[in-house]
């Protein structure tokens, strides 16, 4: 609901009352506060903040009395000439009326005298204090009829004269219309402007606005209070010249132009930003400073070109890389092929480690865009505030750190080709609406620049994530998800293609090392069995480090001991319920391995013996018991330890110490 406040004649109270009766405006509460002629203006305007009013519609006259007292948006209810319209068939004689009315609302009331053929005589004053000495002129002069405003109305009564209010009811409907739309764009403007607030509060640059010319703080986002470590109450109101690095200072404090970045100290903070100066019909009101903590930038920079290989855009996988014999990876490579015959955007679904790129890779070797570069980025890996200069790319000198050359941005490079984007959903929802664009109008423009240049690319991008659930969360633009699910291509998790597990572990083994593959062939049987019960929640990227793991630490000389292959492999699946000794799984010399063999019958821990030596003897006592231990737990020593009431380390020092 909207509420309007109306003050004005008791004429007005009683509009309000038949405009409300009638129902005109259903979506309105109109509330009439009073007339300034019968009470006085503070308890008026009282009742008009009370009612937390959107809008007051009053008269031009009641309106210089009351503006001091309620500031919230007004509509001056101002004579037309269709209230005189109105009031035409109230005046018997035209001759004998007089008009008086005040000079600031003087109509200019030629058409409606051509229109009814009369003439009107009006009278204008300047200040309400002439109207009495007007009248009784008026009076001498054989007017018998006065039209006006109240109080003209109520001093001609006074005289004996007849008075009509020129203020209709079709005037107040229509104020109240204008008033309506008033309120209306008055909450779209508090809307927009809670949309700013919300975007700067967590913008990830700090912003501080400041008054001009006297540069106060008055207003910090939240983003700058924490990158300056301090609080609001530490910036609100203060002058910035203690705050800031002098050069910087001067140049803002002169109103010279700030907009290119510089690098300056910040309440002892280094940062990178710039100066924004907010005009007001063309005169500076507001300065605005953007800035980036220095480090930040370094970071960002560091994690790019870590993320992006920029000298080499080439795939290294084809559809032959994916392997698997089960249904669900023949459909899903079928499926791929098919998609790679279009040229339409491919939205990739899978778990982390399910060979999302791979798909893409393999798209694009099988299209007719395989002549051209296969760009690849991962979008959780790089923050908004470069992710635009570097798949859009940049103009020479925009920001500071840019080459005074410019760069290409990965977009642009991957024209004619592909452009994979993985981990999609971790772009911000401004980001999106310009990816949005890019992917529809196929155009770019480079940061700093403002010319489009077009692009031929093909976009393939991936997620672990459920996109149509986060559209519904409000995390994912819903146009943007619309624009990249043409295609929709899912890969299925390891831990539902257990039949492909043979097939990818003998495949790597074979790959890190040819000989314990050829060792081990004959127990793969036996392997399956604690690799198919494995849930592989890694996916083929885990199954891939777990079959490193395992030739790194296979010990060639116990090729005939299966329950030490089977331990070990259970030790590479991370099964906390195996454990093997440490001479199991580290890596000897020859020498070593050959003197292993030599004792493989040997018992762990020898038969003490009695010497004299009440230390020796005693250690020997030590080792008795562990022996007997060791062989209850059956060589698990995470329960051996347990049971002893020591730690693994303890334990396996205990033993090497015997060793040695």
């Amino acid at each position: 609901m909207i509420n309007l406040a109306v003050v004005g004649s008791s004429a007005f109270g009683l509009y309000v009352k038949n405009i409300t009766a009638l129902q005109l405006f259903p979506d309105v509460i109109l509330n009439y506060c009073g007339d300034t002629l019968a009470e006085s203006i503070p308890v008026i305007a009282q009742r008009v903040l009370e009612a937390n009013n959107q809008v007051l519609l009053i008269g031009p006259n009641d309106y210089m009395k009351i503006k001091d007292y309620v500031q919230i948006p007004y509509y001056i209810v101002s004579p037309t000439l269709y209230d005189f319209l109105n009031i035409h068939e109230s005046i018997s004689d035209y001759s004998r009326t007089a008009i008086v009315i005040r000079r600031a609302h003087n109509l200019d009331l030629t058409l409606l005298e051509k229109a009814l053929g009369i003439r009107y005589n009006k009278f204008i004053y300047n200040y309400n204090d002439d109207v009495y000495a007007l009248l009784c002129q008026l009076k001498e002069q054989g007017y018998h009829t006065i039209v006006g405003v109240q109080f003209v109305v109520q001093m001609a009564e006074s005289l004996g004269l007849k008075a009509i209010y020129y203020y209709t009811q079709p005037n107040l409907e229509i104020a109240v219309g204008n008033a309506i739309q008033i309120a209306q764009n008055m909450e779209k403007e508090r809307d927009y402007l809670e949309e700013i607030q919300s975007i700067l509060e967590n913008a990830m640059c700090g912003a501080v606005c400041l008054s001009y010319p006297d540069l106060n703080i008055i207003y910090a986002n939240q983003t700058a209070v924490n990158m300056l470590r301090c609080s609001p109450q530490d910036l609100m109101q203060r002058n910035i010249k203690d705050m800031i690095s002098k050069s910087f200072y001067k140049t803002i404090s002169l109103g010279q132009d700030a907009s290119e970045i510089s690098q300056f100290d910040f309440y002892g903070v280094n940062v990178v930003g710039n100066v924004v100066q907010l005009k007001l019909r063309g005169t500076i009101s507001r300065l605005c400073i953007l800035f980036e903590n220095a480090s930040n930038i370094l970071e960002y920079e560091t994690i790019i070109r870590q993320e992006i290989k920029r000298k080499s855009f080439e795939t290294h996988y084809t559809f032959k890389d994916i392997l698997g014999q089960s249904e669900q990876i023949k459909e899903a490579v079928m499926q791929a092929r098919q998609f790679a015959r279009s040229q339409s955007t491919i939205l990739i679904n899978g778990e982390t480690g399910a060979g999302k790129e791979v798909f893409a890779q393999s798209i694009h070797e099988f299209s007719v865009r395989r002549n051209y570069p296969f760009v690849a980025i991962n979008c959780a890996a790089m923050p908004d505030t470069l992710i635009e200069s570097e798949l859009f790319g940049y103009m020479p000198g925009s920001f500071t750190g840019a080459s005074k050359k410019g760069k290409t941005g990965l977009i642009e490079l991957a024209n004619h080709g592909t452009m994979f984007l993985d981990d999609i959903d971790a772009l911000s929802p401004g980001f999106q609406a310009k990816l949005l664009r890019v992917m529809q109008e196929h155009e770019i423009i480079r940061v700093g620049g403002d010319s489009p240049i077009p692009v031929d690319v093909r976009f393939i991008v991936a997620t672990n994530r459920n996109l149509k659930q986060l559209v519904r969360e409000g995390q994912f633009r819903n146009d943007l998800y619309f624009r990249v699910n043409v295609l929709h291509l899912f890969i299925p998790p390891l831990r539902q293609r257990k039949e492909d597990i043979p097939v990818l572990f003998s495949h790597y083994l074979q790959q890190f090392s040819k000989s314990i593959h050829a060792a081990v062939n004959n127990q793969m049987d036996e392997l399956m069995l604690p690799l198919s019960a494995y849930p592989f929640p890694g996916n083929i990227r885990e199954l891939i480090s777990v079959t490193e793991r395992f030739a790194t630490l296979f010990d060639e000389t116990r090729l005939n001991d299966r329950d030490y292959v089977l331990k070990l492999l259970s030790y590479c699946l991370d099964n906390e319920d195996e454990d093997l000794p440490p001479e199991s799984i580290v890596c000897r010399t020859p020498a070593e391995s050959e003197a292993k063999l030599d004792k493989t019958q040997e018992p762990l821990f020898e038969k003490p013996l009695i010497t004299g030596d009440y230390k020796a003897d005693l250690a020997e006592a030590e080792n008795k018991i562990l022996q007997i231990y060791y062989q209850q737990f059956n060589g698990n020593m995470t329960q051996l330890a347990q049971k002893l009431g020591i730690s693994r380390t303890t334990l396996y020092n205990k033993i090497n110490k015997k060793q040695r």
